[in-house]
Formats: structure tokens, sequence, C-alpha cells
């Protein structure tokens, strides 16, 4: 399965979107600057500040990547079901044979 370039940015800009990952980002664009004063501007002072960003690419990376994985499940599942299932469904006082993907809200599903 390829990802698409749409899908790509999709999955890996959602998780940027936590407030909690922003407040990380801010945290770090300020501690870089902050270290590097504090230690003559050496490079050194920058390293809270990287390790925080490294910390927040694979926070971003990984739940981008579960969350495409559990879409492609998503979308196997609902093929399966598109392709194999059939309800009887009591509709408009008639009993219908329908697909999956002909349910709508209302409908009564006969069980057997």
């Amino acid at each position: 399965m390829e990802f698409e370039e749409t899908e790509c940015y999709k999955f890996f800009l959602a998780p940027l979107e936590d407030p909690m990952l922003i407040i990380l980002i801010v945290a770090a664009f300020v501690s870089i600057p902050v270290g590097m004063y504090e230690n003559d501007w050496e490079a050194k002072g920058a390293l809270e500040g990287i390790a925080i960003l490294i910390a927040v690419l694979i926070v971003t990376v990984v739940s981008a990547y579960n969350d495409w994985a559990k879409e492609q499940e998503f979308k196997k599942l609902q093929e399966v079901y598109a392709n194999s299932a059939k309800f009887f469904v009591f509709r408009s006082g008639v009993i219908v044979e329908l697909d999956f993907v002909d349910l709508v809200v209302g409908d009564i599903i006969k069980l057997d």
C-alpha cells in the first residue's frame, strides 16, 4: 500500500495540532537561545532544546504511523463487509435483502 501525498501530510501534521506538542515546540525554541546564552554561546547549551524537538519529532512520526495503520485496517474491514455482508431488513412493511452499505438508520434487521 502506498501513501498518497495528501495522506502523508494529513497524518503527519494532524498530531502537531495537539496543544501539548505546540507548547513543547515553543519551549524548545525558547530553550535553545537561552541555553546557549547561559553557556557563553556554545553549542552544548542548545542540547536541551534540540532534545525536546527530537522528542516531538518521534511522537509525531509514531502518531502518524499509528493513524495511518488504523485507517488502512478500517478500509480493509469496510471492504470485507461491503463485499460479503447481506442482511434481511424489515423496511416499509416489507422484508428486503440488502448489502451492508445500503443499511440506514431505522432499518430493522431480521436476526435468525
